[in-house]
């Protein structure tokens, strides 16, 4: 899907977001093509720079760090998409009902839950720019509980990544601090439980 199909199904719904909250939108924008350890993609980072753009030039969303944080590539690690996340959060400028956007373009992925884990249902992640994919390895002749294995590459452990239940911590986090005015946007593969 091109951006220019994003943005139409997604101009009506985020232009009434923006007008009814006097434009006082703040958006955490995500792009990764230059993966170090697994494919790269070849429009991530273009999506995330034009939907940037789209709501620079056409939803008036002020073009201030402030407002807008873009993490492209190498900046988009973990740790700092998580932080940026829980900065959302934290932000004394966000007010209440104020209008928040997240918009990830990047690798998704499933694999298997830890053993710990109650529940058996794959998990699905974000792969930030260091994801890794590592030989899984054995404590005392068994499988450490932590481990998110890989379903596609049997024996690999994936290492640096979100989960699902992550990221849906992080949005509760974030919308109890600011309330539930939060429109997430995955262009990735394997995203549909990222917001539950």
């Amino acid at each position: 899907m091109k951006i220019s199909e994003i943005v139409y199904l997604y101009r009506n719904c985020i232009k009434l977001t923006v007008l009814r909250q006097n434009n006082n939108m703040f958006a955490l924008i995500i792009g990764i093509d230059s993966y170090p350890k697994t494919t790269k993609l070849k429009g991530a980072v273009n999506d995330a720079q034009a939907f940037r753009k789209y709501l620079v030039d056409y939803l008036h969303v002020p073009d201030s760090k402030r407002n807008l944080t873009l993490l492209l590539n190498e900046k988009a690690t973990k740790a700092n998409i998580i932080n940026n996340l829980r900065a959302l959060q934290i932000n004394s400028q966000i007010n209440c009902g104020d209008p928040i956007l997240i918009f990830f373009a990047g690798h998704g992925a499933e694999a298997n839950p830890p053993h710990e884990w109650e529940s058996k249902d794959k998990v699905q992640l974000i792969l930030p720019y260091d994801y890794a994919l590592e030989p899984l390895q054995f404590k005392g002749g068994q499988q450490r509980n932590k481990d998110l294995t890989s379903i596609t590459r049997p024996g690999r452990v994936l290492r640096n990544v979100i989960a699902d239940r992550v990221f849906g911590a992080l949005l509760n986090d974030i919308c109890r601090a600011k309330g539930d005015n939060i429109t997430v946007i995955f262009d990735c593969c394997h995203s549909g439980s990222g917001t539950r």
